[in-house]
């Protein structure tokens, strides 16, 4: 990192939080801290956690929006389902989704869900490490993963 970029961080961190300080005073500025240390996420120092909250919402939002949209589009060309098969499922898809907002399930709940139900398995990794999220590896990266530990053993 730069010694320029470092000092731009550290000015628009003070900008940021002096806004903070202006908008709802010292108390504020102590939850915003607050948030950050117990999250984890680092912000851009332009933007306060409840700016990047509400962004984070409307993007759960689109993300909805376009899951819901690719999923009646599917039910509609595939599986013929009409206007009202279309809107009972639009109403559940709905419901099931202010459930999870809601906390009273989770991804993991529902797999088991449809696991238990249909025998699919849905494999969901959420574990985020430094900030990234895991995605299930492929066949081809396990058999990549398998050779370079054989090659390993094979030198000791």
């Amino acid at each position: 990192m730069k010694l320029k970029d470092y000092q731009q961080g550290r000015a628009d961190g003070l900008a940021l939080a002096k806004k903070i300080v202006q908008a709802g005073g010292l108390e504020e500025l102590e939850k915003e801290l607050t948030i950050r240390n117990i999250t984890g996420i680092q912000i851009n120092g332009r933007v306060s956690q409840l700016e990047a909250s509400e962004a984070a919402e409307r993007v759960r939002e689109l993300v909805m929006a376009t899951v819901l949209t690719m999923t009646l589009e599917v039910l509609m060309d595939e599986f013929d389902f009409g206007k009202i098969r279309l809107r009972r499922f639009a109403e559940r898809f709905d419901k099931k989704t202010d459930c999870m907002c809601g906390g009273f399930v989770n991804w993991k709940d529902m797999t088991e869900d449809v696991e238990q139900k249909t025998g699919i398995k849905i494999n969901i990794d959420l574990n985020a490490v430094n900030g990234k999220i895991l995605l299930p590896k492929t066949n081809q990266e396990n058999a990549k993963t398998h050779r370079k530990q054989k090659e390993k053993k094979n030198k000791e």
